[in-house]
């Protein structure tokens, strides 16, 4: 049986789930991974994805949906970080550019 593909994510949903996440970024970037830990990050998730699927302007998600959300922007945050980090190691002078991250907590 084919899945189906569900609704790209809006820049709405992006950035109404960084907000949500903020709150909680200890606990799911925790890299601790026994009982206790485990716990509080599904506790975690089941509050952010009862706050995002409350907001009637976003698509109803799972925890699985959101989880790859997240860890598709943390990947791309620490992808841009690490190309500023390497043009500014580069020699020959001129401009520098700045990649901006969007996101505030790596």
């Amino acid at each position: 049986m084919a899945a189906v593909k569900s609704a790209n994510f809006t820049l709405f949903e992006k950035d109404f789930l960084k907000e949500l996440i903020i709150p909680h970024v200890e606990a799911i970037t925790s890299s601790t991974n026994d009982k206790k830990a485990q716990k509080y990050k599904a506790d975690a998730w089941s509050i952010i994805i009862a706050e995002y699927n409350a907001c009637e302007k976003t698509t109803q998600r799972t925890v699985d949906q959101l989880k790859k959300l997240w860890k598709n922007i943390r990947s791309r945050c620490k992808d841009s970080v690490a190309k500023e980090k390497k043009e500014r190691r580069l020699t020959g002078g001129g401009k520098m550019t700045t990649i901006a991250c969007d996101l505030d907590h790596n």
